[in-house]
């Protein structure tokens, strides 16, 4: 498994789910150098990030076998202001 395979996962898997789901809105960064990888996701509410998961799990069971690291860590915050 190498680093680029999470990049393909959230490509092909995470960012079309995203896309497709109302109240949720991402963004994805990498440092090439490092192959380290960070996932910002914003929802409008616990629904919209449930339906999220929904449909990723819907597209990983389209290919189980399919190398997807795991995150290293996730953390919840409120978001309390925005430039966008």
């Amino acid at each position: 498994m190498t680093w680029t395979d999470g990049i393909s996962h959230v490509l092909e898997e995470v960012v079309p789910a995203a896309d497709g789901t109302p109240g949720v809105r991402g963004i994805w960064l990498v440092d090439r150098e490092s192959h380290r990888r960070l996932s910002v996701m914003l929802f409008d509410d616990e629904a919209s990030a449930e339906a999220l998961f929904a449909a990723v799990a819907e597209r990983r069971a389209t290919d189980p076998e399919r190398n997807r690291p795991k995150p290293t860590g996730a953390q919840r915050y409120e978001v309390y202001a925005t430039v966008l």
